[in-house]
């Protein structure tokens, strides 16, 4: 964080536009009323006024570039965020049955039934899946086609 900090400091030093300023002459015998004093004291106050205007418009201008900075890094990590890889039928039903197997017995039911609730559109698909599994038909190898 300092090494990022020292970075914006240089920069704002080398970006910084010098200010042309010439310190008021010296004023003259006549001129040394109070109410002359008062002048240039105005006019030095608006210089400094200027001055951390200038600076401050700096310093937006470099936390906007930070900010733009800051947000294109995000919608970049975004766009990279890994995709799932696919996972055939076989590999993901072994998958489900050794966590089934790892499943104490007595948690196993209010376990498949806590899932099916979660999914009741699944129901339909996984009576077709016992159906299959259950009937006598047999078994045919669709890998070789």
């Amino acid at each position: 964080m300092n090494k990022d900090k020292k970075k914006r400091t240089s920069s704002i030093v080398s970006d910084a536009t010098p200010i042309n300023y010439s310190p008021p002459s010296t004023p003259s015998a006549s001129a040394s009323s109070s109410l002359a004093g008062t002048k240039r004291k105005t006019n030095d106050s608006s210089d400094l006024v200027l001055e951390t205007l200038q600076r401050l418009e700096q310093q937006q201008r470099e936390q906007r570039e930070i900010i733009n900075v800051l947000l294109t890094q995000q919608t970049v990590a975004i766009r990279q965020v890994p995709q799932a890889m696919p996972v055939d039928f076989e590999t993901a039903f072994n998958t489900f049955l050794a966590a089934y197997s790892n499943l104490p017995v007595e948690d196993r039911p209010n376990k498949v039934r806590k899932v099916l609730c979660g999914a009741p559109e699944q129901a339909e698909n996984l009576s077709e899946f016992i159906l299959l599994a259950a009937s006598s038909e047999p078994l045919v190898d669709n890998s070789k086609e």
